[in-house]
């Protein structure tokens, strides 16, 4: 199942292989950035995400040395026939009741305009960054989100704010642009997000526009301490009912992340449907050929979670 090619929206991908956002530091400029990506790209991944960091939110994107710059490294991915998605962050979540409802409004139009540069800029497509700690994720969690405007209260009012941004993306981008959208699918916290919440999100983020729904977990402001990174108490794809659930109710692609480290693992989740693609982090991070392994057969190190961190590359 691994090597199967799908589509998201009008982009193929060769295989269902994809490695999320991992935040390495803000080094977008930097050399050692981009081969860190490019070097898994060489090495099969079938769709890469990358953070795209910023000092100075959507100013950074407009500038025509991100442009160009973007250009040659989506280029270089490109050699291997490994699509490039750009992640774009939604906002402090941490910030989700201090910001004016004008605010919020200008991040929505900053978020708009961001995606018209990723786009410009040569990458096969956009992802919201909605999870965890991102704003989004704030604002849908009923217990973070205190706000008494618009954007706050019931449900409807709590994922204003997101579908807006998507159906303004869509605008800007073309019915054919991916959009992707990650948002944690529970927040393990008594009154916070759960399924049932997730799995109606999901469903107005495609009736918005959104082509292909990423499925974390945990990791909010209001979860507890690194609940989005499984431990070794955790069993592989330990998130698996959470992203499941959502896909039994949706018809866009779906990519099931969590402690996915052996191709076992991957192909049991793939060949059940309970998702499209995996998403696979700390076994990348580790091994840049984890990929080209799995795809000829070879099972995974489960050293790689124990080690990921040492392996981020050291920059000075």
């Amino acid at each position: 199942m691994l090597e199967m090619p799908c589509m998201v929206n009008a982009m193929k991908v060769k295989n269902r292989i994809v490695m999320p956002a991992v935040y390495i530091g803000n080094k977008f400029y930097h050399e050692k950035f981009q081969n860190f990506y490019i070097s898994r790209a060489a090495k099969d991944v079938g769709m890469i995400i990358v953070p795209i960091p910023t000092m100075n939110g959507v100013a950074d994107l407009c500038c025509e040395e991100f442009i160009q710059t973007s250009k040659r490294f989506v280029a270089k991915c490109h050699q291997y026939d490994c699509k490039l998605i750009a992640q774009i962050f939604s906002g402090v979540g941490e910030m989700v009741n201090e910001f004016t409802k004008e605010e919020l409004e200008q991040i929505s139009q900053d978020l708009i305009l961001s995606a018209k540069k990723v786009k410009e800029a040569g990458y096969d497509g956009i992802e919201i960054h909605g999870a965890h700690h991102a704003l989004f994720m704030s604002l849908l969690s009923p217990k973070a989100n205190l706000r008494t405007d618009e954007f706050g209260g019931k449900f409807e009012n709590r994922v204003k704010l997101a579908l807006r941004t998507v159906k303004g993306i869509r605008e800007v981008i073309g019915k054919e642009y991916p959009l992707m959208f990650r948002f944690s699918g529970t927040e393990f916290c008594e009154g916070g997000v759960d399924i049932k919440m997730s799995i109606r999100y999901a469903k107005l983020l495609q009736e918005e526009g959104v082509d292909c729904i990423d499925v974390s977990a945990g990791g909010s402001i209001c979860s507890p301490k690194n609940s989005e990174c499984p431990d070794q108490t955790k069993e592989e794809g330990c998130f698996s009912d959470i992203f499941s659930a959502i896909k039994k109710e949706v018809s866009v692609p779906v990519i099931g992340s969590g402690k996915i480290i052996t191709k076992k693992t991957a192909d049991k989740i793939l060949e059940a449907g309970e998702a499209d693609f995996v998403g696979v982090g700390r076994p990348l991070v580790a091994s840049a050929d984890w990929a080209r392994r799995m795809l000829k057969g070879n099972d995974g190190d489960k050293s790689c979670i124990e080690t990921w961190y040492e392996q981020l590359p050291k920059w000075n």
